[in-house]
């Protein structure tokens, strides 16, 4: 369902209570200054030079309002890349915690341990797309898009984007992005992102400039559209053939470069109007996009307001005269947007935590502030969401209150049980499943439709855990001889936990040629309330 601006509202949440939680969760602030939020961002710097990644703690007072830096810290240098070719782009965290950096000049990705300087973990593995990523939901593969929109791809037509696996740097993919589903027009996306129930969108370009937007803007500083994106079982191993693109805005909206997505202003579980919002980023605007019934066939999205900080009043045209170029930012899910000016070194804060309209835009109550930190400052890290280091919620973590049975309403007749050693931070699974398939594992044959059970364990971080998985087959049931099981490797399974509630499995059977994603839920509540009371611990 669509609501004009002036309807959408948030339930009672904006209180001084909440618009304080950024400062619970953030790191020590950067001075005495009592501040209303602080925290800290990693960004890049997008050319080449000493110190292209980096990191800086920062304080937000609202009453002056005033943004301040502390000492930025190194996390990337620039050593090791091609002389004259260490520029980095887009980022993200692993569910592990390594950052990974695309290095655009050379086309390569990195992984780096974020607590240290020039601490390489892994790469540089090529990435002929290393510019814009997201984790996939998967949590083992990343989504990667070229951010200059017309690119050349394996079919040298536009519309492709590319799939690598980050466990570690080894394989890739270039998949060919699918048709718009109306039109079956050929797009390109420009930029990915993920809800909180991992519902996949993406900023889009079909090649031309924005009709209306600032001169120059193209494909590049704003001037897209925005669509779903149904990965299917899309993998940096398989390109599926059934991805779905539908278009939910048209390529006319001006802050269109890249997008955060917000847990501010989503509520995706209110059962009378569930809807997930994002912020787009480009030139100097910010834009406030909301999605109803996302995740459906009938989702529809809208542009609801959008902060233009160089001619808001409010903002008191913060930022200097001329072209600016605003690239990836991020949002702390307190009600505060950040993002880097690449021409002026400014990043600029908006604060939309007490608006009374339930947008970003709200002259009487939000504010604005700038404040320069580096030239050539590019991409900020997530903060929200996938991607982000506190992935799966502040604090929250795989715990024992989700040992249970879950079951998936898309694979009727199987069932699943997880058991969590929390001592050992082990992670068990048994699936009951049958085949449809004949194939061979070992020594085995397995007739159509034979039952049975799959047996996975692994070590669990934060939200997620990848399995490997094993069958055992073999053996005799109280026979007078002896007989020696098997237990021939069988493939991975990751499963990542959107909450206490619900989780993602994805699959991996290389030898059978099966892969996949399946949505579980509880087969009953017993252990909702302890697995809540755990999650942060």
């Amino acid at each position: 369902m669509n609501h004009p601006t002036s309807e959408i509202h948030k339930p009672g949440m904006r209180s001084a209570i909440q618009f304080l939680l950024v400062t619970i969760i953030a790191v020590w602030p950067v001075s005495s200054v009592q501040a209303d939020a602080s925290g800290t961002i990693v960004y890049t710097k997008r050319f080449d030079g000493d110190n292209v990644v980096l990191e800086v703690d920062w304080t937000y007072v609202r009453a002056t309002p005033s943004l301040s830096f502390g000492a930025p810290r190194v996390i990337w240098s620039g050593a090791g890349a091609p002389e004259g070719m260490a520029g980095s782009d887009g980022l993200f965290y692993t569910p592990a915690g390594d950052l990974v950096v695309g290095n655009w000049q050379s086309n390569s990705f990195w992984k780096f341990d974020p607590d240290q300087t020039d601490v390489v973990i892994d790469g540089p593995a090529g990435g002929a797309l290393a510019f814009h990523s997201l984790l996939h939901p998967n949590t083992q593969d990343f989504l990667a898009t070229n951010a200059f929109g017309q690119i050349t791809c394996n079919s040298g037509t536009l519309g492709c984007f590319g799939v690598y696996d980050h466990t570690p740097l080894t394989t890739s993919r270039i998949c060919g992005a699918p048709l718009e589903s109306a039109s079956n027009d050929l797009l390109q996306p420009v930029t990915f992102i993920a809800d909180e129930k991992l519902n996949v969108f993406t900023i889009f370009s079909d090649g031309r400039d924005c009709s209306g937007c600032p001169e120059d803007s193209g494909i590049q500083f704003g001037g897209g559209g925005f669509a779903s994106f149904d990965l299917d079982t899309t993998t940096s191993s398989n390109c599926s053939a059934n991805m779905m693109m539908t278009r939910l805005i048209p390529q006319e909206i001006s802050a269109a470069h890249s997008l955060s997505w917000d847990p501010f202003l989503s509520d995706a579980n209110n059962s009378q109007d569930p809807h997930s919002d994002f912020i787009l980023f480009a030139n100097s605007r910010v834009s406030h996009v909301r999605v109803d019934d996302p995740g459906t066939p009938g989702a529809t999205a809208q542009v609801v307001s959008t902060v233009n900080m160089a001619t808001e009043a409010s903002c008191a045209s913060l930022l200097p005269n001329g072209m600016n170029e605003f690239d990836q930012g991020a949002v702390t899910g307190t009600g505060i947007a950040l993002v880097g000016d690449e021409t002026t070194g400014q990043v600029a804060l908006i604060d939309y935590s007490q608006n009374n309209n339930g947008t970003i835009l709200d002259p009487g109550d939000m504010r604005c502030v700038t404040a320069f930190l580096t030239s050539g400052i590019d991409d900020i890290a997530p903060l929200t969401g996938l991607g982000a280091k506190s992935f799966g919620g502040p604090g929250f973590t795989i715990n024992a209150g989700m040992n249970d049975a879950w079951v998936s309403a898309g694979a009727p007749f199987q069932g699943f049980f997880f058991t969590v050693f929390p001592g050992l931070k082990l992670f068990f699974l048994s699936w009951f499943t049958f085949d449809s398939v004949v194939p061979t594992v070992g020594s085995a044959t397995f007739g159509a439709r034979d039952h049975r059970w799959i047996t996975a364990s692994g070590f669990y971080s934060g939200a997620s855990v990848s399995l490997n998985v094993e069958l055992t087959s073999g053996g005799i049931f109280n026979g007078s001889v002896p007989l020696a099981t098997q237990t021939p490797g069988y493939g991975t399974i990751t499963i990542v936990f959107i909450s206490c509630n619900e989780a993602r499995l994805t699959y991996n059977f290389p030898s059978l040629g099966l892969s996949g994603e399946i949505t579980l839920t509880r087969v009953v509540n017993d252990n909702v309330a302890l697995c809540e009371m755990l999650s942060g611990t």
